[in-house]
């Protein structure tokens, strides 16, 4: 029985994998940012731990109290970390320190604790949420894409210098993906329905597949690469993005 950590669970990607890591076997912690952001009921209980992924030391006791209720950790997901619409120069610098923290400490804050346990398992596997604005940045979320960027790097070296210790690293690079966050992009927009604002951004951010993805698509791709079936695999930066980006 392979054993998983994820962040950031309480709706959207988060809860998709969660979903889909139980499907495939695996006995699942996960961690919220604050009580009562966790909505919905899955099909096997999930070790819950209340922590924000910016905070080292709450992480550091949600990923030991997560290691201790499953009896060790196979994998983590990094997930969490909140996006910012803006452009770059209208960014104040506690904006880009607030997307440093969002997009690269939440994610050595969680490996950092976790390496440890990690180095315990026969086959572990760190997989990281980023996002294909790393490759094509975009004007109106100019931090977050800069940021994206650097995360990306990150998971390079992370890749590099775990490998000696059999630690996969791999990230996954999220396009338009219909969350959560996308219907609250959506009420800010000022379109009335819903659908008539999805066309206009995927003619606005040229998707080739000419859609927004799901996040079951996501989620299948980190459950598998959180699996044993990826065994061979690091380094590894995948966009699901409809092609946008490639």
């Amino acid at each position: 029985m392979r054993r998983a950590l994820v962040t950031g669970v309480g709706r959207g990607i988060g809860n998709a994998v969660v979903t889909h890591l139980l499907n495939d076997g695996f006995d699942v912690a996960g961690t919220l940012r604050r009580s009562g952001d966790h909505s919905p009921v899955w099909d096997r209980p999930v070790h819950l731990e209340i922590a924000d992924a910016k905070d080292a030391e709450l992480t550091e006791r949600a990923v030991q109290a997560a290691a201790v209720a499953l009896g060790g950790l196979d994998a983590i997901v990094a997930n969490a970390g909140r996006g910012m619409p803006g452009k770059v120069l209208d960014a104040t610098p506690d904006q880009w320190i607030d997307q440093l923290f969002n997009k690269v400490l939440t994610v050595t804050n969680l490996v950092s604790a976790a390496l440890p346990i990690l180095r315990e398992s026969d086959s572990p596997s760190i997989v990281v949420v980023g996002g294909v604005t790393a490759l094509r940045p975009e004007r109106d979320q100019g931090v977050v894409s800069a940021m994206r960027a650097a995360q990306m790097n990150l998971v390079a070296n992370l890749a590099a210098e775990l490998a000696s210790d059999g630690i996969r690293v791999n990230s996954v690079l999220l396009g338009a993906i219909t969350t959560d966050r996308q219907y609250d992009r959506f009420a800010n927009s000022g379109h009335e329905d819903f659908d008539s604002w999805v066309s206009t951004e995927v003619q606005r951010r040229a998707i080739p597949f000419g859609r927004f993805g799901t996040a079951d698509e996501v989620a299948e791709l980190i459950a598998f690469l959180c699996s044993n079936r990826a065994a061979y695999m690091t380094g590894a930066q995948i966009p699901v993005s409809g092609g946008m980006g490639t």
